[in-house]
């Protein structure tokens, strides 16, 4: 399936995870202070609890999955809660919400919480590790 991705134009190319993941917490600060993040939600345990705990209303499950792939998009960053790859992800309108489930579920990282956005800043879509929990797609108003 990884080569069916590739070969249907997407490039996964390898980034700094600490840079993207850095401007996430940027997005999500401007919503929601620190402390809150940290004291009511867990937030650098798994920062989608920001979702689950309500402090941003998020699109869940089918809707949130439609969300992502209504999205044209040319490239996307992607990263994972805890493990170290990152990726600038190329030909990113490529890509769709049941290529993140197969990624997630059956792909090379397994059970991994990922993480989507664009550069810009003004959506994420997260596929969580808990099947009764998400995915969530955050649009900014």
């Amino acid at each position: 399936y990884w080569n069916n991705l590739v070969e249907k134009g997407i490039a996964f190319v390898p980034f700094e995870k600490n840079i993207i993941s850095a401007q996430l917490d940027l997005l999500f600060s401007a919503f929601v202070s620190e402390e809150t993040k940290s004291t009511l939600c867990g937030y650098e345990t798994f920062k989608w609890h920001i979702f689950s705990y309500d402090m941003l209303k998020a699109e869940e499950s089918t809707t949130a999955m439609a969300a992502f792939n209504a999205q044209e998009i040319d490239s996307l960053y992607m990263f994972f809660q805890f493990g170290e790859e990152a990726y600038h992800i190329k030909n990113a309108h490529l890509l769709c919400a049941e290529d993140i489930d197969w990624l997630h579920g059956y792909g090379i990282w397994g059970a991994e919480d990922i993480y989507l956005f664009a550069p810009h800043l003004k959506w994420v879509y997260v596929k969580t590790h808990e099947p009764v929990c998400g995915p969530y797609f955050y649009s900014v108003k």
